[in-house]
C-alpha cells in the first residue's frame, strides 16, 4: 500500500502550473473504443478538445479517424494556445475533454457548452464531481446521458499508479434525458 504522505509529496512535485494533469491514454482509448460507433451514428467527423494541454487526449482521438481541433489557454506544445474554453462558441460541436478542475470550471463548461449549442460533450471528471450541494440543480437542468465508470485508477502523472477515481460523463444535448445509463468501462473498452 502506498503511503499517502509520500504519495502526496510526489504528486505535489509532479504538478505543473495551473494544476495540469495530462490524461492517461488508457482512459481515452477505452472511451473511444466504447463510444466511437455512437459518435459515427451522430455524424461526428471533427472533435473539439478545448482543454488540450499537451495533446494527450487529442492524439488518441485522432487514431480513431476523427479530425481534432485542439486548443487551450496555456501553451503546452500542442494545439492552438491563448483560447479560453469558456469564451468559445460550440454550435453543433462534438467535444471530448478533460477540463481543468479549479474554480468549478467543469460545471461552468457544461453550462457553456449547452448554452452555445454544442451537440455532444464528453468529460473526464472525478467520481465525486456531483457531490457538492449545488450540483443537483445542474443535474436537473443538464442531466448527462451516460456515465462510464473507469475500472482502474489512472496514472495521470506517470508516477507508477493512480489515486483518483474518475468517470467519463456524456451529454447529447439534442435529447431530453430522463435516465442516465451507467457502464463500467474496462481498459480494453468493454462496457459491463
Amino acid at each position: 500500500m502506498k503511503s499517502p504522505a509520500r504519495w502526496n509529496k510526489k504528486v505535489a512535485a509532479a504538478r505543473a502550473d495551473n494544476d495540469f494533469f495530462p490524461t492517461d491514454s488508457d482512459i481515452t482509448h477505452a472511451f473511444m473504443t466504447a463510444e466511437t460507433p455512437r459518435l459515427r451514428r451522430l455524424g461526428a467527423k471533427t472533435i473539439q478538445e478545448p482543454f488540450c494541454g499537451d495533446g494527450a487526449m487529442a492524439r488518441v482521438i485522432q487514431k480513431y479517424a476523427f479530425n481534432v481541433q485542439a486548443s487551450d489557454l496555456i501553451n503546452r506544445g500542442y494545439g492552438r494556445d491563448g483560447f479560453n474554453a469558456l469564451d468559445l462558441d460550440y454550435k453543433g460541436a462534438f467535444i471530448i475533454t478533460n477540463p481543468a478542475y479549479k474554480d468549478d470550471i467543469p460545471a461552468r463548461f457544461i453550462e457553456h457548452a449547452a448554452n452555445t449549442g454544442a451537440k455532444y460533450l464528453a468529460m473526464v471528471l472525478k467520481v465525486q464531481f456531483w457531490n457538492p450541494q449545488e450540483k443537483p440543480a445542474l443535474w436537473k437542468r443538464l442531466r448527462p446521458e451516460r456515465e462510464y465508470k473507469i475500472c482502474w485508477r489512472p496514472d495521470f502523472l506517470g508516477l507508477g499508479g493512480g489515486m483518483t477515481d474518475v468517470c467519463v460523463w456524456v451529454w447529447d444535448f439534442s435529447r431530453i434525458v430522463r435516465r442516465t445509463e451507467v457502464y463500467l468501462l474496462t481498459k480494453d473498452g468493454r462496457c459491463i
